[in-house]
């Protein structure tokens, strides 16, 4: 993947997070830090 993908990716995640945090859906919650952090890892990976 390309950095901007993963780090669309991961925005999304971080917000879909911020958006459950809100909400309180604590299952959403712990599932959209869970992939942020699979996809943030993946970006500093590719920058080396």
């Amino acid at each position: 993947m390309s950095k901007q993908m993963l780090r669309n990716i991961a925005g999304y995640f971080l917000q879909l997070e911020e958006r459950a945090v809100a909400d309180c859906y604590p299952n959403l919650q712990s599932f959209a830090r869970r992939q942020s952090s699979r996809y943030l890892k993946q970006l500093r990976d590719l920058r080396g």
